[in-house]
């Protein structure tokens, strides 16, 4: 078994990767803040409601996912729903999303179109093909 293959990224990395994300796709930007600061699967942050995150934006509850293959949004991959704690970071970067987020959307993490983000949606907007 290959020990690199379940290596992340640095802190150094990470800020790297936000700030370049930050510069060139600011649009973006929130998507991959949100998903390197929760940890969460790139399918569960594309199925987060606001009805999954507390009002004080303390907690949020990931108890659904949105596979790009099958477009609804169904259980977890792993069937059990977990509850994640916030920092200030991730609270400030939340109420700005829910001022800045479409009236009528449920959805946290917007695409351009007022529909969630995928990460097919993210990696056709900077460039990769899936």
């Amino acid at each position: 078994m290959n020990d690199l293959a379940y290596v992340g990224f640095t802190a150094s990395e990470r800020d790297t990767i936000i700030a370049t994300v930050e510069a060139e796709y600011p649009f973006y930007a929130h998507w991959v803040k949100f998903l390197f600061w929760t940890g969460c699967r790139p399918k569960e942050a594309a199925a987060l409601k606001w009805e999954h995150i507390t009002p004080t934006y303390t907690q949020i509850r990931f108890s659904q996912a949105a596979p790009v293959d099958t477009k609804k949004v169904q259980a977890t991959k792993t069937w059990k729903s977990r509850t994640f704690p916030t920092n200030q970071q991730l609270q400030t970067l939340l109420a700005f999303l829910h001022q800045s987020n479409s009236p009528s959307s449920d959805f946290v993490l917007q695409g351009l179109e007022a529909i969630h983000l995928t990460i097919t949606t993210f990696r056709l907007a900077i460039g990769n093909q899936p």
